[in-house]
């Protein structure tokens, strides 16, 4: 498992769900993409750019490709839950044909090998003052 997912070409299955997050495939990926807390969750863009198709294992995303996988282990409801990030990962590894799986999460997954490479990243966010409202504005408001 790594840290960073390689693009790639293929497909795969966009079925699949996780227990409690919503009654279809469809909305649980819109809703990832919606709660997005890091870059790899926005399902339109990464499909874009990499060729991978998204699919939910768990609580997480996945993005498939031939025999790997690029699992996004940040869980809408909590992004460090470190049982909903092990999970999808046991999920993910149960798939036919699997030859390799790329782990983003905020906690090292428990069935990652001790000697798989791994790295950190660090993402910040800054609060922004919003600008005073121009009349423009004020208009559309009031």
């Amino acid at each position: 498992m790594t840290p960073r997912g390689t693009s790639g070409s293929g497909g795969g299955p966009l079925a699949g769900g996780p227990a409690g997050l919503s009654a279809s495939p469809a909305a649980g990926l819109a809703r990832i993409t919606a709660q997005a807390v890091v870059p790899e969750q926005l399902l339109p863009y990464v499909g874009a750019v990499s060729g991978l198709r998204p699919r939910l294992f768990g609580e997480c995303v996945g993005h498939l490709g031939e025999g790997e996988v690029v699992l996004v282990g940040y869980p809408p409801r909590d992004p460090r839950d470190a049982r909903a990030v092990d999970a999808a990962v046991g999920e993910a590894l149960a798939l036919p044909g699997l030859t390799r799986i790329t782990v983003l999460a905020a906690v090292r997954p428990h069935a990652a090998p001790p000697d798989a490479p791994s790295g950190e990243d660090a993402f910040w966010s800054l609060p922004l003052p919003f600008p005073p409202p121009g009349q423009k504005i004020r208009s559309c408001i009031l």
